[in-house]
């Protein structure tokens, strides 16, 4: 979004490499060749995942500190809520879809 823009530059002191560069630099690495070994350790790691515990998100906010209200609802329990959002005063009064859905 907005690229290209000057921020790496300004943040690093140098210009932007282009993705190319980028995954030219990546694919010379030991661990991006291909090999019995890698593809060993790839296998056994996807054969491992049904074993392996989940993603928790309850833990996860406790470990991030994320505020929780002190009585969570849902908005269509709030009678507010549901009065200022009511399909009467919306602009799909007479379409073909408000008489599908009643």
């Amino acid at each position: 979004m907005d690229a290209p823009n000057d921020t790496i530059r300004e943040l690093t002191g140098n210009d932007a490499e282009d993705f190319e560069t980028i995954a030219r630099r990546h694919a010379v690495l030991p661990a991006s060749r291909q090999s019995f070994g890698a593809q060993l350790a790839t296998l056994a790691r996807f054969l491992a995942v049904p074993m392996l515990p989940g993603f928790n998100p309850a833990i996860y906010d406790r470990a991030q500190e994320q505020p929780v209200p002190p009585t969570p609802h849902l908005a269509l329990d709030d009678a507010d809520w549901t009065a200022s959002h009511r399909a009467d005063g919306s602009v799909m009064v007479g379409s073909t879809l408000k008489e599908a859905l009643a």
